[in-house]
């Protein structure tokens, strides 16, 4: 079977010819672009940036033509947050209700003076040395 346009040589080895791909015009900026070979026939926009907007305007249509039913689902979801996150509040309480152990509260206090007077590095990481062993030793100690 004999293709029109193709290479042959004489020991039978034949070549194909190459798809043309045509330019296409970008729906989103109107330039001319040769798309890539594999999306020759679908494909719309000539760059990310134009992908991208395009995929925004599309779905600005689908929530404008449908807008009942994307607000059910927003309203749907943000109930389902305010659940979340009022359950995860009973859960925990607020930071500020647990009490540090005296010596513990010491420790990060001066922690945090020291912070405050731009210490060395050295001095800083010293510090915060002798803090997590004392966290370290009150987990171990139990609460």
């Amino acid at each position: 079977m004999e293709v029109p346009g193709a290479l042959s040589w004489g020991d039978g080895r034949r070549m194909r010819p190459r798809k043309k791909v045509r330019s296409r015009r970008c729906t989103e900026c109107k330039r001319w672009f040769p798309p890539k070979a594999s999306a020759a026939e679908t494909q719309q926009t000539c760059s990310e940036t134009c992908h991208l907007a395009r995929r925004n305007r599309q779905s600005k249509a689908r929530r404008a033509a449908n807008l009942k039913r994307f607000q059910a689902a927003e309203r749907e979801r943000q109930a389902r947050s305010r659940a979340n996150r009022r359950q995860l509040a009973q859960s925990t309480g607020p930071p500020g209700d647990k009490k540090l152990p005296a010596e513990l509260q010491r420790l990060v206090e001066g922690v945090l003076e020291l912070a405050h007077r731009r210490p060395s590095h050295a001095a800083l990481a010293a510090a915060l040395t002798r803090l997590a062993y004392a966290c370290a030793a009150q987990a171990q100690a139990g609460p």
